[in-house]
This record gives structure tokens, sequence and C-alpha cells, in this order.
């Protein structure tokens, strides 16, 4: 958690879909079947290409599990 000690965490991250999405295609997983490898709700996976934000939490969670560092995953 050292990347977000010094980080105001004030609203959602901006996240680099298009990095998300290459790894989904990389793993030939389908949109539902990705946000299942990370404990989402497909509805949560779409807001979330929708929108290129999520919490601080999600994504950690999701960096964690791509073992990405969570700063290679904002834009």
């Amino acid at each position: 958690m050292t990347f977000y000690k010094n980080l105001v965490l004030s609203g959602p991250m901006q996240v680099n879909i298009s990095k998300l999405e290459k790894e989904r295609k990389r793993l030939n997983l389908t949109k539902s079947a990705f946000s299942r490898y990370f404990g989402l709700q497909s509805s949560t996976y779409g807001k979330m290409i929708q929108t290129q934000s999520t919490s601080i939490i999600c994504l950690n969670r999701i960096a964690k599990i791509l073992d990405f560092d969570p700063k290679d995953l904002l834009t």
C-alpha cells in the first residue's frame, strides 16, 4: 500500500481501460469472465469501462490479481 500513502483518496481513480482490455484479450476471456476473475459483477466492469474510473479498492484488487503495479493501471 506504499503507492497510496501520499495519494489523496477523494473520488474515483481514472483507469487505463485500453490496458485492461488488452490484458483481457491476452487471457482470452469475455468481459463477463474477466469481471468474475476479479470478483466483480459484470455490470461493475461494464460501468468501469463506460466511466473509465473505479474506486481505489477495486483498482488495487485488479492490480494485485494481474500482478501489476496499481500506478500502471491509471491514466
